[in-house]
């Protein structure tokens, strides 16, 4: 059987390890555009082909248009588009546990200055506990008073 230019394309699909619509994406194509390529519906043009061998130069072009030889100029394999998306995802989660970090590190100054201007007001610390820990303030006074 012969391996017709719609197969290879497929191939490349496939051994990228993407979806049709994320290639499509990476070759600045729509993705009705591929799909109907992949399907053998439509032949691909030479600005597809040039972009396919643009984007992905590890694909020998003689085997992307004749089927002979084989589908990478070397045995290195080809990878997979950058996604954007997700790098910009990261950036953002990175920045907001940053926020979330200096937010904190604000609360525990926070706390252990009440902590100090406790213990300057009461005179002693020994009544004065971690508010992380408990969330209290202080004992109780009486019982400060006890173990005083």
């Amino acid at each position: 059987m012969e391996n017709r230019i719609n197969e290879r394309i497929a191939e490349i699909i496939i051994h990228l390890r993407i979806t049709k619509n994320a290639f499509a994406k990476s070759i600045g194509k729509s993705a009705s555009a591929i799909n109907f390529m992949v399907e053998g519906k439509s032949k691909p043009n030479f600005e597809v082909l040039d972009a396919i061998c643009e984007k992905y130069k590890e694909i020998n072009p003689s085997w992307l248009l004749t089927g002979e030889g084989n589908m990478l100029k070397s045995t290195t394999s080809v990878k997979a588009p950058e996604d954007n998306y997700l790098n910009d995802y990261l950036e953002k989660l990175e920045e907001q546990f940053k926020r979330l970090l200096n937010q904190l590190e604000s609360k525990d100054s926070q706390i252990q200055s009440l902590q100090e201007m406790l213990k300057m007001q009461l005179g002693k610390h020994r009544g004065v506990i971690k508010l992380g820990a408990s969330r209290e303030v202080m004992k109780l006074l009486p019982e400060m008073e006890e173990t005083a």
